[in-house]
């Protein structure tokens, strides 16, 4: 991935679109965006195959959106960034099939996960956020992704949508536990 970003980069200067000056940032959004688009390709083969793919949308609107605005892991290699993406993604997918919470369970443990995520998140993007105008910014749009989110259980429940509510339940779990995985490897690298 980091050749093709390279390429990418050194092809769009050469067209005068960027400047030399812009060289990294640009390669990282080529890069991070080559990477997600080959999990996002790689997933919707699988949840095509799992015959999935609405509920797949779904989740990834989600999660991607949580996770743009709170935080989480991050891995330092590609390949183990895809992969983890991949079994999260597929499990969150999954584990509807073996088990779906009472609807009234799953919009309850949604509504905890994003209060956690809420109480969680300025430990979790500390290291991320570079000054209180875009840390302004950015709990602006986390506030209403998550109250979104919280609506659409409500919605959910109201009609009676159990296996889609609980994968919004297991996609905010999921959020959680990438959030305090990155809080805890944080406080590893600092002690």
């Amino acid at each position: 991935m980091d050749r093709l970003a390279d390429k990418l980069t050194c092809y769009i200067i050469s067209q005068n679109i960027i400047s030399k000056d812009d060289y990294d940032v640009y390669k990282y959004g080529m890069q991070t965006g080559l990477e997600m688009i080959l999990c996002m390709a790689i997933c919707s083969i699988v949840t095509i195959y799992m015959k999935s793919f609405f509920e797949f949308l779904m989740v990834i609107s989600i999660f991607f959106s949580m996770r743009a605005f709170v935080g989480g892991i991050h891995l330092k290699h590609f390949i183990t960034c895809l992969t983890c993406s991949f079994i999260v993604i597929n499990s969150i997918l999954i584990l509807p099939k073996f088990y779906i919470p009472y609807k009234s369970d799953s919009l309850i443990f949604t509504w905890i996960c994003l209060l956690s995520i809420i109480l969680l998140t300025p430990e979790a993007i500390k290291n991320s956020v570079k000054d209180q105008e875009e840390w302004i910014y950015l709990d602006k749009q986390r506030k209403r992704i998550l109250i979104g989110i919280a609506i659409l259980g409500l919605v959910l429940w109201m009609f009676n949508l159990t296996k889609l509510l609980s994968l919004i339940f297991y996609t905010t779990m999921a959020v959680c536990i990438s959030m305090v995985l990155e809080i805890i490897k944080n406080r590893c690298l600092n002690n």
